[in-house]
Formats: structure tokens, C-alpha cells, sequence
């Protein structure tokens, strides 16, 4: 969404509005005057039926008589001119003397035949349509009232003449004036309030609309994510098929090697060689390894007994794990318990293999005669573990690309380690991060689950430290 479609929207519905507003404005305007000029013509049309009234009924037809209800008629307050028409619209008589005569207009003439009054506004009338020059009351444009009464006998439907009153309309335009500038002032405040609510409804259906995009996003974000996770664990679980069978193969081999190598320890011209030793040592770590991992499958696939493994214990494993790495890269490595804990068989030999990635990470990142240290510590909402190296820290600019596989800034590395570590935290639903990157060293962090682990144990509460140089 454009960031300048709220302000377009909001300034095209306060104008549709205004124009509302507007519209509603002129035709009150138009019904407000019709309606005063129209109530004018009814008062004289109401005193001009009263004076046929008091007239007999025969005598109504002559024009003397109906000159004379014209002329009381017209004496009432505001009048200042008057004509007669016979029922044809033909001029019959004026009053005063200087007002001109003049036959009606066609439409005005059928309209009274109806018995309809006809009452209009001229504001700016030419004093020469209805005044003769001699004897004119005043110059210039006249404000008049031109109302049209029908003359008839009361009850019957004939029409015997027409009363035409020019009425003065100053008074009139000075109320209406009033009465716009009411209609103005009143119309600018509704727009105003309505406009401050549009705006404030506006605001929030567009911050709602916004937040929706928002999570819209995120969980398109997440779905991709998590499509990814399930195609990398599809192809996780074909390698892990492929993976034990190789194992078990692994096993056998090496058990057929370590045999041999055993014989060849023994033997008196072998003994003093080292490097039958190392090759030993190797071939028995590789065979720890193979069952470590071995146990993971057994655990994962239910064939194993439960049992709680102790954090002293999860740090030995570990330290046995990198000591040889630690040594080989004269790095002191320090593996330190602050408080109890365990954690469930099927955890332990998860957690050992992600602590192992990370402290053999820390040690190649780590300068000689520096120190790399994993601390476990036991708290009520599961367990901790921290690996924190004194290395040159992890690049900024490659930071969010973390966990990602085929990302590495070693030498020869396949930058598989740490995308595995994710992918086992992930399985326990553990949280890994980065928590700290400096000049002076990383800060690796395994937050293990309560449903998992337990600071609760029948070890003692000292602090178990277990250090290699």
C-alpha cells in the first residue's frame, strides 16, 4: 500500500463531503426562501378571500368591486403597488397612478386558474417594468415581492379576476441574508465535526488495514520459512536413512580396525610408537561418535529406556569430546556447572552434539593460550548453556546469515555446523543465538526447554568445574 493512499483518500472523502454538505446547503436555501415568500402570498390571499367575503355574491363580478377588495387589500404594510387582471390576464385597473399596466405572463394565468398563488423574489428589479417614469418612488434596482392572488367566490371553483401586489422586499433581504449566513456558519461546523471523525475513522481503519498488511507479510514470511524447514527436514530424513546404514557399516569397520590397532599397542616393537597411539585414540573416539549418534536414532525412534542425565555429566561428555581439539590448538578449555540440573536421555544426546559443534567452533576460532568456557546452569524454566570463545568475533555484515547452510569463515569449513546445531535446537524446541559478537570473543547461547530439563537434582549444589590446557 502507498504510503500517500491515506492522505489521497482522506482528501478525496472530505471533498465528496463538502460537496454533500454544499448541495444540502443551497437546496435548504432554495426551500427556505420559497417557503417565506410563498407564506407572504398566503396572508394576502387569506385577507383578500375575508374582504370578497363581506361583498355580495353578483357584485364580485364587477371589476369596480373587485378594484375595491384590491385596494383594501393593499393596504396593508409593505404594499407599495397593485394591479387588476380580468380572468384572461388583461390589465383592468393600477394603483398607484404611476404604476404601469401590463397584460401576465401565459404560465402565470393558467397557474391561477387552478386557483394556485404564484409569490416570487425579484431582488433587483428595473423600477421602469413597474413604475411609469413621472411619479416613480425611487431610482435604481428595487428590491420587490411579486405575489399573484386568484379572485373567486368563496366555495366555487371560477375564477373572476386576478390582484397582482408588489410588495417591498428589503426587510425580506435583510432576513435572508441573515438567514444564509446561519445556513453558512452551521454548515461549516457540521463539516468540521464530520470531517474530524472521517479523518479519525480514516486514520484508524487505515492503521488496521496497515497492521493486517503487516501480519499478512509476516506469516507469508513464515510460511515460506517453514516450507523451507520442511523441504531441508525431507531431505534431512533421506540422509538420516542413508546416514545409519552407513553408520552401522562405519561401526563394523572401525570395530575390525580398533581390533588391530589394539594387537599392534601391544606388541613390544609398536608400543613406544605414537603414532600407532594416536591412530588408537582416533579410531576410538570415531567409535564413541558412531554410538552417540547410533543412540540419538534409537532414542528418536522410541526404542530406549528414559532416564535423566545430570549436568556434571552433560559437561564431561562434552569436555571428553573437545579436549583432544583443545590441546592439539593449546586452547584452555573450561566446562563449568553453576547449578544442578538434568535433562531427559532423548535431550542429553541432542544437546551434547550441539554443545560439541559449538565449543570445537569457539576453540578453531579461538588464538592460542586463550580461553574458550561452557557454563550449564539450572533454572526453573529449564536449562542454560553458554559457549563463549575470546576469538575475533563473527562478521556483522554475514551475521543474519547466522544459521544458514554452506556458510562458513574458516578455511576449508562447509558452514554445515552451526545450520545443524538450528536444526537439532529446533527439534527439542530449544532456542540457539548469537548473543554477543565483539572484538574480543562470541557468545553462543542453548536455552533448553522445562518439558525437556529440570533444575532440580539430587547432586550437589556446588559448582562443578572441569578444565583442559
Amino acid at each position: 500500500m502507498s504510503r500517500h493512499l491515506p492522505a489521497l483518500v482522506m482528501v478525496a472523502t472530505l471533498g465528496i463531503f463538502a460537496l454533500g454538505i454544499l448541495a444540502v446547503t443551497l437546496h435548504l436555501r432554495t426551500e427556505i426562501r420559497e417557503d417565506i415568500v410563498r407564506r407572504e402570498g398566503e396572508i394576502l390571499h387569506a385577507v383578500a378571500t375575508m374582504l370578497q367575503a363581506e361583498e355580495e355574491k353578483a357584485l364580485l363580478e364587477e371589476p369596480s368591486t373587485q378594484l375595491d377588495v384590491l385596494l383594501k387589500t393593499s393596504r396593508l404594510k409593505g404594499v407599495v403597488a397593485a394591479r387588476l387582471f380580468d380572468p384572461e390576464g388583461k390589465s383592468v385597473a393600477a394603483f398607484p397612478p404611476y404604476v404601469k399596466e401590463s397584460p401576465l405572463a401565459a404560465a402565470d394565468v393558467r397557474q391561477l386558474r387552478e386557483f394556485k398563488i404564484v409569490a416570487r423574489q425579484n431582488p433587483l428589479t428595473d423600477p421602469g417594468e413597474v413604475f411609469l417614469t413621472a411619479g416613480a418612488p425611487e431610482q435604481g434596482p428595487l428590491s420587490l415581492h411579486e405575489i399573484l392572488i386568484p379572485l373567486h367566490v368563496q366555495g366555487e371553483r371560477r375564477l373572476l379576476g386576478i390582484a397582482q401586489f408588489f410588495l417591498d422586499g428589503r426587510a425580506l433581504v435583510t432576513a435572508l441574508r441573515g438567514i444564509d449566513q446561519s445556513l453558512i456558519n452551521q454548515s461549516l461546523s457540521v463539516f468540521l465535526i464530520g470531517g474530524a471523525l472521517i479523518v479519525v475513522a480514516l486514520r484508524w481503519a487505515f492503521g488496521r488495514l496497515q497492521r493486517a498488511q503487516a501480519q499478512l507479510a509476516q506469516r507469508s514470511r513464515s510460511l515460506l520459512e517453514a516450507n523451507r524447514e520442511l523441504a531441508l527436514a525431507s531431505k534431512t530424513s533421506a540422509v538420516g536413512a542413508l546416514s545409519a546404514h552407513l553408520l552401522h557399516e562405519l561401526k563394523s569397520q572401525l570395530f575390525g580396525i580398533q581390533a588391530l590397532l589394539a594387537g599392534r599397542r601391544t606388541s613390544p616393537a609398536d608400543k613406544a610408537e605414537p603414532g600407532w597411539r594416536t591412530a588408537a585414540d582416533s579410531a576410538q573416539r570415531m567409535q564413541q561418535l558412531i554410538a552417540q549418534l547410533l543412540g540419538v536414532m534409537r532414542d528418536e525412534q522410541g526404542t530406549a529406556n528414559r532416564y535423566e542425565v545430570s549436568l556434571n555429566e552433560l559437561a564431561q561428555t562434552v569436555n571428553t569430546q573437545v579436549q583432544p581439539m583443545a590441546q592439539a590448538c593449546g586452547v584452555n578449555f573450561v566446562a563449568e556447572v553453576k547449578s544442578p540440573g538434568t535433562v531427559s536421555s532423548r535431550a542429553a544426546n541432542l544437546v551434547g552434539i550441539i554443545l560439541g559443534h559449538l565449543t570445537q567452533n569457539a576453540i578453531q576460532a579461538t588464538p592460542r593460550r586463550k580461553s574458550v568456557r561452557l557454563t550449564l546452569l539450572g533454572q526453573p524454566d529449564g536449562v542454560r548453556c553458554e559457549v563463549r570463545d575470546e576469538g575475533h568475533g563473527f562478521p556483522a555484515e554475514l551475521r543474519h546469515l547466522l544459521f544458514k547452510p554452506c556458510l562458513s569463515t574458516k578455511d576449508g569449513g562447509s558452514g554445515l555446523g552451526l545450520a545443524l546445531c538450528k536444526q537439532l535446537a529446533g527439534h527439542l524446541n530449544a532456542a540457539i543465538e548469537l548473543e554477543q559478537s565483539t572484538a574480543h570473543g562470541c557468545v553462543f547461547s542453548l536455552v533448553i526447554p522445562e518439558n525437556l530439563a529440570s533444575s532440580a537434582s539430587a547432586e550437589s549444589n556446588a559448582p562443578h568445574l572441569t578444565e583442559s590446557t
